[in-house]
């Protein structure tokens, strides 16, 4: 059945559901304004096990208007269709619906770009030339809560914050080596228990590592940890 896009009222789709068994599919809320483009980014990911399309809107201020009606657990934009207005509205969003985790999926790349959205708060960047498993891997991770960005995008990142482009000082608070290698790990989207079997400790004692770098970077959970490691070059 075709999806329709209005930009009156987000359209629903028709829930065509893969799970993995005794998990809970991931509801995904798409931002797009083109139809086909929308309809073949939908069709991927509901041919992936564990996936949800919950509906599709052409903007941000109509993702507001349906996020309590839908529950997505993550929002994937297309930033490329926002156009003019894309980090600006994204912003505003992210400033009305803190808790909800968005993936930007963009053909540009550029560094300011990427970080201007990281500022704002998305969970994730997927570049449009990516593969299928890089889009489900940004996405799983942002519904985990963590923060996904492609290994080309953090060396980008790293060289801007390299010639001064973060205008911070990124070890006002300096980390342990220990801290810092699971700060690494945060931003690659490993869970508690992934990052202790990688650093040899308990999941106790990463959780309190957590904490210590929580402390360190004045913030109150792993997507801030996450986005002030890159603003500020910590890993």
């Amino acid at each position: 059945m075709a999806r329709v896009v209005s930009t009156e009222a987000p359209s629903p789709i028709e829930p065509r559901v893969s799970e993995l068994p005794g998990s809970r599919s991931i509801r995904v809320l798409i931002i797009n304004s083109s139809g086909l483009m929308g309809n073949a980014v939908a069709a991927l990911l509901e041919a992936e096990p564990g996936f949800e399309i919950v509906g599709m809107v052409k903007g941000c201020s109509d993702c507001q208007k349906c996020v309590a009606t839908l529950r997505p657990d993550v929002v994937l934009c297309d930033l490329d269709a926002e156009a003019a207005r894309g980090p600006h509205s994204l912003g505003r969003f992210r400033h009305c619906l803190p808790d909800v985790p968005v993936v930007v999926l963009s053909g540009d790349d550029s560094e300011q770009r990427v970080l201007q959205l990281v500022k704002v708060g998305i969970q994730g960047f997927v570049t449009k030339d990516s593969s299928r498993r890089t889009l489900v891997d940004a996405i799983r991770s942002a519904s985990r809560g963590g923060c996904f960005l492609e290994r080309g995008i953090q060396s980008k990142l790293m060289r801007l914050f390299a010639n001064g482009g973060s205008g911070r000082d990124p070890w006002q608070r300096p980390l342990s080596e220990r801290e810092q290698r699971i700060l690494r790990l945060m931003v690659d989207g490993l869970t508690n228990g992934q990052i202790a079997q990688k650093v040899f400790l308990s999941t106790s004692a990463v959780k309190y590592h957590n904490a210590a770098i929580f402390r360190k970077l004045g913030v109150s959970g792993r997507a801030q940890a996450i986005r002030a490691a890159i603003q500020q070059a910590l890993v």
